[in-house]
């Protein structure tokens, strides 16, 4: 309970249930080391703490450790926990050259409820078991690395987030479930997650100067979109399982924008006004939904694929296309085209065997238009203006 300066610093804890507390401000000019054996440690920092570097390895149980106040670390800031329920918070703004935390199996929490700054790649990983991990507060880093391992683990992002480079999240088995109520800005976006019925929440503005990405194993995966988002490039691959992706609001990518889902009954709905410089949406075998509620703006190519199963295709608003093309394979197939759309290039339509309904009550103008249906009871009905400047057949 003492004001601590010191060129070095060094405690090593042995096996036990050990207890440090710093209760007062503690300034180390070179690196500073915390260890315990196994047990159930406890480590609370107090007050104002200026490091060069700072390394705290606690051992297996179910250890804790609490930062409050303020921490500044010039260099590296590593913290490592062994196997146990530990639960670590940073109640505090911290400033760091570079962050790691490595957590062992077991129940882990890990809290942030103040700002944080990382100059360089800040890193959360954790073992087998249900990890949570929250983020509230302004933090920035270089770039983030999240490594959550096999669980039903949970991760809140809450205020605001920015990452100059990379910011990667990847799981493996188990139902994760990933909040991003918060204003994210990033180099590059990686999520990836397992098998499981996974959910995605981003619910407030997303911007991604390049490649955006999603992936989910087997299992009922949701993905939601909330806001004005805006990536370079934007690809969604969700695994075999009736998946569910909504994009809501506005979404602007500047170049590819694809999504792929396998076997299932998979529902897209973008209800939002989406400008993409291309467009494929490649949906496995299944009762499949694609409802496009709102304007719909592609430079180049848009394509839709699905596979065997009963597909129902929506277009409502207006829409824009450099070509488009709508494959849908068999089964009982629906496709809908409302109000008005124009494709500068080609316009093609094929369907595979089955009773398939086609219907065009909107205005659509093409620079061609190709329709091809297979075997079965087809119905075509076109009921408003059709303006095709080339070939249609």
């Amino acid at each position: 309970d003492a004001s601590i300066q010191a060129g070095s610093l060094s405690i090593a804890m042995g096996d036990g249930a050990n207890t440090l507390d710093v209760t007062r401000d503690l300034t180390v000019t070179a690196a500073a080391s915390v260890t315990a054996g196994s047990g159930v440690d406890s480590v609370t920092f107090n007050g104002t703490h200026q490091v060069g570097s700072l390394s705290l390895a606690l051992g297996a149980g179910n250890n804790v450790l609490s930062v409050n106040n303020s921490l500044g670390v010039t260099n590296a800031f590593d913290v490592t926990t062994g196997e146990g329920d530990d639960r670590i918070t940073f109640d505090a703004s911290i400033q760091a050259g570079s962050l790691s935390i490595a957590m062992g199996e077991g129940v882990n929490t890990l809290n942030v409820t103040q700002d944080l700054t990382v100059d360089g790649l800040a890193e959360v990983t954790a073992g087998s078991g249900v990890d949570t991990v929250t983020f509230n507060g302004t933090h920035q880093a270089g770039s983030l690395s999240l490594s959550l391992g096999a669980g039903n683990n949970a991760l809140s992002v809450k205020d605001s987030l920015t990452v100059t480079n990379a910011f990667d999240v990847e799981t493996t088995g188990g139902d994760d479930r990933f909040t991003l109520d918060a204003s994210v800005k990033a180099g590059s976006l990686s999520i990836a997650m397992g098998d499981g019925a996974n959910t995605l929440d981003v619910t407030q503005d997303l911007t991604v100067g390049g490649l955006a990405e999603v992936t989910a194993g087997s299992g009922v995966d949701t993905v939601t979109f909330n806001g004005t988002h805006q990536a370079g490039a934007l690809s969604l691959a969700l695994g075999a399982g009736n998946n569910a992706l909504s994009v809501s609001d506005t979404l602007t990518v500047t170049n590819a924008f694809d999504v792929e889902t396998t076997g299932g009954d998979d529902r897209i709905t973008l209800d939002a006004s989406v400008k993409a410089g291309s467009l494929s949406l490649a949906m496995g075998e299944g009762a499949n939904t694609l409802s496009v509620t709102e304007d719909l703006t592609v430079t180049a190519a848009a394509s839709v694929t699905a596979g065997s199963g009963v597909d129902t295709v929506t277009f409502n608003g207006t829409h824009q296309a450099g070509s488009l093309s709508l494959s849908l394979g068999a089964g009982n197939n629906v496709l809908s085209v409302n109000n008005s759309l124009g494709v500068t290039d080609a316009f093609d339509v094929t369907t595979e065997e089955g009773d398939d309904r086609i219907t065009f009550d909107a205005s659509i103008q093409a620079g061609s238009l190709s329709i091809a249906m297979g075997e079965g009871a087809n119905t075509l009905s076109e009921t408003k203006n059709l303006t095709v400047d080339g070939l249609a057949e």
